[in-house]
């Protein structure tokens, strides 16, 4: 799992691959919030086209969720076309929605950069 800043966009790129675990995610967040570069109020979206697997557990997604990383109203975005990982990405959107975070997950790349630039998209997951 990589990310890296665009300051002039305020928008954090992240891209994962592969088999995507709990300390893949602790290891994010961590570089993540040491970044002098990064602001709470940045864009994020999270490229997971290339993950195959996630091996989260359901305490850490909530813990992540519950995490003051991003200010409430920054818009999140994950990609996530294959449908176990997209599964997560759902699990985690709804627990973040919970928490007052804005995360949308979409299968498309095309659908997530519409919604992070203008917070409409007709491909997004609603939260129910």
């Amino acid at each position: 799992m990589r990310y890296a800043l665009d300051q002039e966009k305020r928008i954090v790129r992240v891209r994962s691959w592969g088999l995507v675990t709990t300390r893949d995610v602790q290891d994010y967040f961590s570089r993540l919030m040491a970044d002098p570069g990064f602001e709470s109020d940045f864009r994020c979206l999270h490229d997971m086209r290339e993950a195959k697997q996630v091996a989260v557990e359901t305490d850490h997604l909530v813990e992540s969720a519950m995490a003051p990383i991003f200010h409430p109203g920054a818009r999140r975005a994950i990609v996530a076309p294959l449908d176990v990982v997209y599964g997560i990405a759902r699990a985690y959107s709804v627990y973040n929605e919970r928490a007052g975070q804005l995360v949308r997950v979409f299968r498309t790349m095309e659908e997530a950069e519409v919604w992070l630039e203008t917070g409409e998209a007709e491909g997004e997951s609603p939260v129910a």
